[in-house]
């Protein structure tokens, strides 16, 4: 009885500092903590962070009514698992509608950690608050988000510099723009039900109204900016479960098949145990990457459980030209598809949109509270060849006009275990699977197991299954996650992954193999300190140096990360963070390079001040790239940076928030690495370069100028 009082207590604590929370600080500033935590442990620079701050953005100022959420609204928390979503569900239908947020702890697998983590999202309501979708209530109601941004590095980069003279006589290559980066966002959103908006941007060295990109007639105004994306959505009006017009994202299975967004993955946040995917089939694309999405039209009609999904998309895509006709001038041939996005030199405006990417299907499934299965088709067509440089590695890569995928997924929970996978087949008939289970022993014990089984001859284009690459073919793998909380401050997780590459890589000419572990001990004493102490170990094999006599062979790469990290607040504005990181690096026999980066932070957010601060500085030293160091940086709202860091000098930042008025926000951002002897890194040529190829700035330093408005009304 005393431990149920205790804990009824701490819940009412917890949510009465979220409510305060929620009184005091603005959307943004929470939605970025939320993120950052989310993100922390990532070593990937092109994420879909756009994405996540929408929906955390959306969820914080719209709370989900427990009492009336489905299965997929649940999904859209991120937080739970499959095992909770079901008991809580299961405690709906069979106790009744929660009568107050303190119910949550008598829901199995739900303990104080996972509600404090999902009570700024989520609220208690016997009443159903579906919003009105009549024209006058829409424009009355609705929503409106207008960002402007601009980004600029502040010395000179080679690519703005004249160019050289080759041997040949012709012209080293150089950016045909300017160094600006411009970004700006419009989107209205009505409650969940409707949204709207468009993006356009220009990456630095990109021309802006002028060359490829210049307004000659009126009927070319969606020129001027290098890419613009805009959409359409509906959500959740009678049988319509969603309706997309023009820019998507496409979310089917465990990836396997197609996926398009943010995908968690290994190593890819801090929860070891989140391996499954919880597939949102539709959702509006709101980002800026030039690659990672489909334009169209798509809709998912539901009736008693059972969901039909159709998509089609058109879109012009980049390519390598390496045939075109000499008559015509058509493009015969390409050699390989590109997805940065950059247009910004004369060989990269030749490839840009050079061909059409066509791509339609459908997914029939049906879906209860503890089981969902569905079965997909997918077709893309190519508007011209693709024939890629043949090489012993990539030999079984898609090199075709046209590919077919066909795959079954399936999600089934039973009692304290959830069982799920996909199974996804090509048109040459490559085969890819992927098999886990979340099992919770105790609301204080979870273990997962993962299995997957990637052929080297599957081909899908947006495929993006859980493994150690990012290509989803050419891979088999054994996952085991653990987390264990023994008490309410400590929390133990730990993962360990077995992998193997049947056939070659582009770094190893041969079959390979490798593994890799990591374990996390975090502390949270109080509400104003965590910390955690990390350590990961990757083993992989790769190709060394070619011998006496030009053979390569491969051997064991070894990669190791000590991490030590705090959090602590000294007052209820002002917030400290620190970290330590260790790594170490070694090839086969040679000598070992290691690393180190410390760090400091210091974050001054005000309860009801207009401005808000952010500062950070590091120090590192590596001793070549091998032992790069990763970190996520602290960024203006809707702008992630994860950085790498090797050779040795220092990086700081500051990133102001000012609150004009109302509806008004700025965010201004400056940073600055510097490197010290820089002569003695191997991989930088001369003394004060950094950076590499047309990015190379000279002096030592290289710093770069944000600043962002956000208008809301």
């Amino acid at each position: 009885m005393r431990r149920t009082l205790l804990a009824w207590l701490l819940i009412l604590a917890v949510n009465a500092v979220f409510a305060q929370d929620k009184k005091d600080f603005e959307a943004a500033e929470f939605v970025e903590q939320i993120v950052e935590s989310f993100l922390d442990n990532n070593e990937d620079s092109d994420l879909d962070y756009a994405s996540l701050c929408d929906d955390f953005t959306d969820l914080y100022q719209r709370p989900l009514n427990l009492n009336h959420a489905s299965k997929e609204d649940l999904e859209g928390l991120y937080v739970l698992n499959d095992l909770q979503i079901n008991n809580l569900l299961l405690h709906i239908e069979t106790v009744g509608k929660l009568m107050s947020i303190l119910e949550l702890q008598s829901v199995k697998g739900f303990d104080l950690e996972t509600i404090k983590n999902i009570l700024p999202f989520v609220k208690v309501s016997m009443e159903f608050d579906q919003p009105r979708l009549v024209p006058k209530e829409i424009l009355s109601k609705g929503k409106h988000e207008l960002f402007v941004r601009y980004t600029r590095v502040i010395e000179e980069q080679k690519g703005y510099t004249p160019p050289d003279t080759n041997n040949d006589g012709s012209l080293t290559s150089r950016y045909l723009g300017s160094p600006d980066k411009l970004y700006t966002r419009y989107r209205f959103k009505y409650a969940t039900n409707i949204s709207l908006g468009f993006v356009a941007e220009k990456d630095a060295g990109e021309e802006f109204y002028q060359g490829t990109n210049s307004v000659n007639n009126w009927y070319e105004f969606y020129k001027g900016f290098d890419f613009y994306s805009g959409h359409i959505f509906l959500k959740d009006i009678g049988p319509l479960k969603h309706l997309a017009i023009g820019d998507y994202q496409l979310q089917i299975g465990q990836g396997l098949n197609i996926w398009s967004g943010f995908a968690r993955n290994k190593s890819k946040t801090n929860d070891v145990v989140a391996i499954k995917r919880n597939a949102q089939i539709l959702r509006p694309y709101t980002s800026v990457n030039e690659s990672d999405f489909l334009r169209g039209v798509a809709t998912t009609l539901t009736y008693k459980g059972i969901e039909l999904t159709g998509f089609f998309s058109q879109k012009r895509v980049d390519a390598n030209v390496a045939i075109v006709d000499s008559l015509s001038e058509e493009i015969e041939e390409v050699s390989s598809i590109q997805i940065t996005g950059f247009h910004r030199t004369e060989a990269e405006v030749f490839d840009e949109k050079s061909i059409i990417e066509q791509l339609y299907g459908g997914r029939l499934g049906y879906s209860r509270r503890n089981l969902g299965i569905g079965l997909t088709v997918v077709n893309s067509v190519l508007s011209t060849e693709l024939n890629r440089n043949l090489k012993t590695y990539n030999q079984f890569e898609f090199s075709a006009k046209q590919n077919l995928n066909m795959g079954l997924d399936y999600s089934y929970v039973f009692q304290n275990m959830n069982l799920f996978g996909e199974i996804s087949i090509s048109q040459n008939g490559g085969l890819a699977q992927l098999y886990g289970l979340i099992m919770s022993m105790d609301p204080r014990l979870t273990l997962t197991a993962l299995y997957r089984d990637y052929q080297r001859q599957y081909q899908s284009t947006y495929a993006k299954g859980f493994g150690e690459t990012s290509k989803t073919s050419n891979e088999k793998g054994l996952y085991f996650g653990l987390e264990i909380k023994p008490t309410r401050q400590w929390t133990l997780r730990s993962y360990y992954d077995i992998f193997s590459f049947p056939w070659l890589r582009s770094t190893a000419d041969a079959p390979s193999r490798g593994n890799e572990f990591l374990v996390d001990l975090a502390y949270k004493p109080n509400r104003t300190i965590d910390m955690y102490l990390r350590y990961k170990n990757e083993l992989k094999q790769q190709n060394t140096r070619a011998d006496a006599i030009g053979i390569d062979y491969i051997e064991d790469r070894r990669r190791q990360l000590v991490r030590f990290h705090i959090n602590y607040g000294l007052t209820k504005t002002l917030k400290l963070r620190n970290r330590v990181d260790l790594a170490d690096y070694r090839l086969g026999d040679d000598p070992r390079e290691s690393g180190y980066m410390i760090m400091q932070d210091v974050i001054y957010k005000p309860l009801k001040g207009p401005v808000s601060v952010t500062l950070r500085y590091a120090l590192f030293e590596t001793q070549s790239s091998n032992a790069r160091i990763y970190m996520y940086e602290h960024d203006v709202l809707y702008s992630s940076y994860i950085h790498s860091f090797a050779g040795k000098g220092g990086r700081f930042y500051v990133v102001l928030r000012y609150k004009v008025r109302r509806g008004i926000d700025i965010w201004v951002k400056y940073s600055q690495r510097y490197d010290v002897q820089a002569g003695s890194i191997s991989f930088i040529e001369g003394g004060d370069v950094i950076g590499s190829s047309l990015n190379e700035v000279n002096g030592g330093t290289y710093s770069e100028i944000k600043a962002q408005v956000r208008f809301k009304f």
